[in-house]
């Protein structure tokens, strides 16, 4: 598995794009000599590339000479266990069709999007698997005119005819809010990340259907909280705020960790005082101190769908269904 690191920013086919005024798919076919473009087109790709001091690197270089072969996946966080499971899975299923696979980290950030994809282009990739962040759906439109296959990690059908791969939040915010409230708890944090992500505005959303219809049952969202350096600082901040509070939904097993060491902290006993559901399903979930109560995707076998779904060439919508994982924290 290769990893794409940002280090020092290096000029990119997206600045090249820019200061040509066309598109990075021009750009690309201008370098690699894959598709006729206009001789006034040329001259300012050209142009740019002497001004700016663009240079292909080494591994772009190796790929195109060889068997053309590699495909890209771009998740939010390498170093989260959940993604690093998925890309395992995806990298499995092509290492049996003898491909090489290409894996970047976003981090949700529009820009470090845009120059992973950019990057990716001009490394004539043979298709693309993408964990969609905020700003996914435009930033795929540097690969609009590529022949190539684009699969998203999302259960929601993308309206450009991309394939999607995922996981039904919805039905496990559902599952999560359900199991505290058949426990007896009546004030339930949802620990969330990032608005307008898709996976952190559906589990939330499952999290208050599954709170509507029951009198005296309050669930609220913190948001931006997930995946922050201070998420301790700010989930001590909230139960300060809010005492009563006597059930957590966090969006993810790495934040419900955080979430019982807080809690251990606080002096709150867990179930007793707090019942803690996280999310994923990681390895160490059942291996805690107080085993963790979890909502199971199958994050591997989800990666291995995704390239299948790649490899076949066919748009196709797969959604995978959560599972309640119950152990002693909630």
């Amino acid at each position: 598995m290769n990893s794409l690191g940002e280090g020092r920013r290096r000029v990119g086919m997206a600045d090249v794009a820019r200061r040509a005024g066309c598109s990075v798919a021009t750009v690309s076919h201008v370098i690699n000599g894959t598709r006729a473009v206009s001789e006034q087109t040329r001259q300012r790709v050209r142009s740019a590339i002497e001004e700016l001091g663009y240079v292909r690197n080494a591994a772009a270089r190796l790929l195109r000479t060889g068997t053309g072969d590699a495909v890209g996946i771009l998740v939010l966080d390498i170093s989260n266990p959940y993604f690093m499971k998925l890309a395992r899975g995806a990298e499995d299923c092509l290492a049996e069709h003898g491909g090489t696979m290409i894996l970047g980290s976003t981090d949700g950030q529009d820009s470090k999007e845009v120059s992973l994809i950019s990057r990716l282009v001009s490394q004539s990739i043979k298709g693309l698997i993408v964990t969609p962040g905020p700003g996914t759906a435009k930033n795929l439109q540097l690969v609009s005119n590529e022949d190539f296959p684009v699969i998203l990690m999302t259960d929601e059908w993308d309206e450009a005819g991309c394939s999607t791969v995922g996981l039904d939040d919805t039905v496990g915010g559902r599952l999560a809010v359900e199991r505290l409230i058949s426990r007896g708890c009546k004030r339930i944090l949802m620990i969330n990340g990032m608005q307008g992500m898709r996976h952190c505005e559906t589990r939330w959303a499952g999290a208050q259907q599954a709170a509507n219809g029951h009198d005296g049952v309050l669930v609220s969202a913190l948001w931006n909280t997930a995946g922050r350096a201070d998420t301790a600082s700010l989930i001590t901040a909230e139960l300060h705020r809010t005492p009563e509070i006597d059930g957590i939904f966090c969006l993810n097993d790495m934040t419900a960790l955080i979430a019982l060491k807080v809690l251990r902290a606080e002096g709150r006993k867990v179930p007793d005082d707090v019942a803690v559901i996280g999310y994923d399903d990681l390895a160490f979930a059942s291996e805690l101190m107080t085993p963790l109560t979890t909502i199971r995707q199958p994050s591997y076998r989800m990666g291995w769908a995704a390239m299948e779904v790649l490899l076949r060439g066919v748009t196709q919508h797969v959604v995978f269904r959560p599972e309640l994982i119950v152990r002693e924290s909630a």
